[in-house]
Formats: C-alpha cells, structure tokens, sequence
C-alpha cells in the first residue's frame, strides 16, 4: 500500500479513536469471535512468514528486523482492506 492510501487510513482510524460524538456499537458474539478469529490469522500468517525468513536467511539482524517491520505494515494493510 502506498504511503498517501496509509496516511489517509491512520487519519480516518485516529479520528474513530477520539470522536466523543460516535456511539458505541455493541457487537454480537458471533462478531467478536469473527474479528478475532481474522485478527488471528493474521498474527499468526506473520509468525510463519517470519520464522520462515530468519530461517533461510542468514542476514544480520538490522536486515531482518527491517524485514519484520516491513512485512508487519504488509500485514497491517491487508487487515484494511
């Protein structure tokens, strides 16, 4: 995702964080159990990606770190979509 399609996401999310004037929407079960569930999967597809990247790659640590982070704002992005 390019940076602008981010930028304007943190935007739209940090005004949900602090508009007083939203409600609240009570979830059902079912809805929290699906949100987890996706969050994870999520969590869990980057747990495997990156055991499997510091596995094969025999990099120094500030490489792999900057793939980590790299790969956590992949993952961020698709949980936007």
């Amino acid at each position: 995702m390019d940076y602008e399609k981010r930028k304007s996401y943190e935007t739209e999310m940090e005004e949900i964080k602090v508009n007083p004037e939203r409600e609240p929407i009570e979830l059902s079960r079912e809805q929290c159990l699906e949100a987890v569930k996706i969050l994870e999967e999520a969590k869990h597809d980057v747990q495997v990606k990156m055991y499997d990247f510091v596995k094969t790659h025999k990099d120094s640590p500030s490489v792999i770190n900057s793939r980590v982070r790299a790969e956590e704002l992949r993952q961020a992005d698709l949980l936007y979509i």
